[in-house]
């Protein structure tokens, strides 16, 4: 009779390590599923790192137009500089001539050294701006290029709505982590009920005369703490589905509000640009007639403080259209390499 407990002691130790192996299996399905939720870890860390790609894409996009656009300046205002010394030489000229008074060379003097003062500005301008693009970007060449005529977007905001939306890496990141969470949250689910354990045993009696067979069932019971997992596993999951839904629609609107201002400072360009050839040739003529003798000083002066302005409203115009188009086809990875799936 002890021998034969002993075998069914034994019989039992060998069940309860079958039940441990049952378990080893069932947290071995949990490893699969944290290696799913690594997986989701994955996706968001490339989503993150294309991001990060982006916003590098956009720096450099404004950081060399702004130095181009400071460089233009820079050419706008010694131009203008130019322009205020021959006014002061056709201001002596007529002095010389009698037809002049010296008030008046004294006034196309001031205007002259003022123009130079904005000139140097504007150099130390140009010059900061080359300071802030080589620094974050060395191994450039100071060789500024022409900048060019903007471009309307080429498509309609439905177009730009549906393909920033699909290469935006900030959303993907958002839906990672939301594929993230939903997996946490079945996992949690899952665990909220543990799983029992069953066994067959065997044992025998009386030198073998007699054989018993039993059952073995064992089934724990939840506690408060897997149902509180379980509960936490569905905010956390509902959150990330909110933040997911916060960012796609905060795109939409970002990118309405790009294609629009893209669309509306391209037409701001084509009216500055009309302006200050009307300008210019005004301008051009005022001087000759003041050289001529055919109209004074101040009318001159007033001429080409308005050619001055629209061409620096044209360039600002100019600026603004180029890099609201270039921003539109980075945020499309259309540019630069970025595009991906």
């Amino acid at each position: 009779m002890h021998g034969g407990r002993a075998e069914g002691e034994e019989l039992a130790v060998g069940l309860r390590e079958h039940g441990a192996r049952f378990g080893q299996r069932r947290i071995a399905r949990g490893l699969d599923q944290a290696a799913g939720a690594e997986t989701h870890e994955v996706e968001a860390a490339g989503a993150r790192y294309g991001e990060a790609m982006h916003e590098a894409a956009r720096r450099l996009s404004t950081l060399y137009l702004d130095w181009l656009a400071a460089e233009r300046a820079a050419a706008l205002a010694e131009a203008n500089r130019k322009a205020a010394h021959d006014n002061l030489s056709a201001a002596d000229k007529r002095v010389r001539a009698g037809d002049a008074s010296r008030l008046e060379r004294g006034i196309a003097q001031a205007d002259a050294a003022e123009q130079d003062r904005l000139a140097n500005d504007a150099r130390t301008l140009a010059g900061a701006a080359w300071g802030r693009l080589q620094a974050r970007y060395p191994g450039l060449s100071r060789n500024p290029a022409a900048l060019p005529a903007p471009l309307p977007p080429a498509a309609d905001a439905a177009y730009w709505r549906e393909r920033i939306v699909a290469q935006n890496d900030t959303l993907k990141a958002a839906e990672a982590q939301l594929r993230r969470s939903l997996a946490q949250r079945e996992r949690l689910r899952a665990e909220r009920v543990p799983d029992p354990t069953v066994g067959v045993f065997t044992a025998s009696e009386w030198g073998g005369a007699e054989r018993l067979l039993g059952l073995y069932v064992s089934i724990p019971l939840p506690g408060e703490r897997r149902s509180l997992g379980a509960e936490r596993g569905e905010y956390l999951a509902e959150a990330a589905r909110e933040e997911a839904r916060s960012v796609k629609r905060s795109l939409e609107a970002d990118v309405a509000g790009a294609v629009a201002g893209a669309a509306g400072a391209y037409e701001s360009w084509k009216i500055a640009e009309s302006a200050v050839q009307a300008a210019e040739e005004n301008a051009r003529l005022m001087q000759r007639a003041y050289a001529l003798g055919e109209a004074d000083l101040q009318a001159l002066l007033l001429a080409r403080r308005q050619a001055t302005g629209a061409a620096q409203s044209a360039l600002a115009s100019r600026v603004s259209a180029i890099g609201a188009y270039s921003l539109l086809l980075i945020d499309a990875h259309l540019i630069w390499g970025l595009e991906h799936d």
